[in-house]
């Protein structure tokens, strides 16, 4: 699954984000995160990581535009993938 889309600074601005929760319904999720600075260019995927005891994916990325990608091992038990939540973003320099 990959989610669609977008800046989580809302306003075009640079970001980094250091976590994200997974909406998956079990399973183990492994998690990627991709990034670009504008439209014109294909997005750079970051290392694919597993989730902390928390349930949070330690995926750190900088930049302008941001897609997550998920997916599981295969035979894993689950039903339901719907996206990501808790967005760890914070205001990156380099506007």
């Amino acid at each position: 699954m990959e989610t669609g889309e977008f800046n989580p600074s809302g306003n075009g601005m640079r970001s980094v984000i250091r976590g994200c929760r997974p909406l998956i319904d079990g399973g183990s999720p492994q998690i990627s995160l991709g990034c670009r600075e504008t439209q014109q260019v294909a997005a750079n995927y970051g290392p694919i990581v597993g989730l902390t005891p928390a349930g949070l994916a330690p995926v750190l990325q900088s930049g302008r535009y941001f897609r997550a990608r998920a997916s599981m091992p295969a035979g894993a038990t689950w039903s339901n993938m719907q996206g990501i939540d808790d967005i760890d973003a914070r205001p990156a320099g380099g506007q």
